[in-house]
């Protein structure tokens, strides 16, 4: 996956069922003082599999 890509894609942010916000990696990123990785990482099956109820998860839109 090109990361170059990625800078210009929205980001769907949830924690649970709730919907907390949509952006790019860069807005996310900078609006939660992570970095642009870790939103990344939110979305990958790995994370997904740490059975967080109420962890944050992002998809790709």
């Amino acid at each position: 996956m090109s990361r170059k890509k990625d800078t210009n894609q929205w980001w769907a942010m949830y924690k649970g069922d709730e919907f907390i916000d949509m952006g790019t990696l860069e807005y996310l990123s900078k609006k939660y003082h992570v970095r642009k990785d870790t939103i990344r990482f939110y979305s990958t099956p790995t994370y997904k599999k740490r059975n967080h109820k109420n962890g944050l998860i992002t998809f790709k839109v």
